[in-house]
């Protein structure tokens, strides 16, 4: 290993974290050499609690809806060999912490960013709701930029990147870490379907705008415009990763619409797009359950238990998008359950609930269906 001294900046844009931002800065507080925060207009304690733990003023930009433009205020002002990143709502793992910058100091010179492990928390439970690999962590050079005013992205070229599975992120978006300060309803959502929009007219073949915009609808529940969205991205979209991703959820918004041929259509071209993923397979049998077909629903289930069972001997598959931990850690045997009970078999409904007890214990839910199936 090469004896080298990384500096290593940290930068990020924060609004109203004041009740989590803390975490954060402790996380990492002992390996980063400069701190770059930049405040968008915050009203609560934010900033006072960010100078006294890092010692650093904070930046100021004025917020104009562009998330890339802020971010690249940060990175402008930064003088390390490295660039660190993560949300007011970001923390990172104590190991990875230790890890850092020795494995920065091993890292190829040729190689520009290291994609870190990004685990997306909205139940207290603790089981990632998304795992996916984010734009954290990468060398300043002055060609690295943040792009897109809305799910920005990094300007990296994709041969200088490299996945780092060692460096884990824990994004908290459990409810105990909502800011007190909250947006309007839908005002975030309706800031990103008009940067997409904007961006998308700029450029008809941003089939990233396309993905991102189609998410957005569906996250607000119009389902109807996230699947136009996401057949559009599906006309010219060639990663397979995002194309697996848009086929199951265009899959899902089908089945939530009624629409059942449509969707277990796109479920299964979902299933040969990457039939090493589990969400496709609980797809399709959800879109079963819902047609009252238990025998073919049971069928997708163990499909997808047996799948996830591999998956926790071998480990997930690789993927840099959006991996559904539920999916992968006791969500099939929660279904096999469901539907076991339903045609009448209390023995096997039981069984399985016992299966996903090992996994969520103190799960209130699942312990009462349990003594329901007694």
């Amino acid at each position: 290993m090469k004896n080298k001294n990384i500096k290593l900046s940290f930068t990020t844009i924060i609004k109203n974290e004041a009740h989590i931002v803390g975490r954060s800065i402790d996380s990492i507080k002992n390996i980063v050499d400069e701190w770059c925060y930049v405040d968008t207009g915050s009203k609560d304690d934010s900033i006072k609690i960010i100078e006294e733990k890092t010692g650093s003023k904070c930046l100021h930009t004025k917020w104009e809806g562009d998330y890339a433009k802020a971010r690249n205020y940060g990175i402008r002002r930064c003088t390390g060999d490295w660039i660190l990143t993560l949300d007011g709502d970001e923390h990172m793992t104590p190991e990875s912490a230790k890890n850092l910058k020795k494995i920065l100091a091993e890292t190829p010179d040729n190689i520009w960013e290291l994609l870190v492990r990004v685990e997306d928390y909205t139940d207290p439970s603790m089981i990632p709701t998304y795992i996916v690999y984010g734009h954290r962590l990468f060398r300043n050079h002055k060609g690295i930029l943040w792009g897109g005013k809305g799910h920005e992205a990094l300007t990296t070229p994709l041969n200088h990147r490299r996945t780092e599975s060692r460096v884990v992120i824990k994004h908290d978006k459990t409810p105990s870490a909502v800011s007190p300060i909250a947006p309007k309803k839908g005002e975030l959502a309706e800031v990103f379907v008009e940067n997409f929009l904007a961006d998308i007219e700029k450029n008809p073949n941003d089939v990233r705008s396309m993905f991102y915009l189609a998410n957005t609808y569906m996250g607000r529940g119009k389902l109807k415009k996230a699947v136009e969205w996401y057949l559009k991205y599906l006309k010219i979209g060639t990663w397979f990763d995002e194309r697996y991703q848009a086929k199951y959820y265009c899959a899902r918004c089908y089945m939530f619409m009624g629409e059942y041929k449509k969707a277990s259509d796109m479920a299964i071209d979902a299933y040969k797009e990457r039939n090493d993923r589990v969400e496709g397979e609980i797809t399709l049998g959800k879109i079963a359950w819902r047609q009252d077909q238990y025998k073919k629903a049971l069928m997708w289930f163990h499909v997808a238990a047996a799948k996830m069972e591999y998956c926790k001997e071998h480990g997930v598959p690789d993927t840099l998008l959006f991996l559904e931990g539920k999916a992968y850690s006791y969500e099939p045997y929660d279904w096999l359950a469901i539907v076991y009970y339903k045609m009448g078999d209390k023995k096997n409904a039981k069984k399985y609930t016992l299966k996903a007890l090992k996994v969520l214990p103190n799960n209130e839910r699942l312990k009462g269906n349990l003594r329901f199936y007694k």
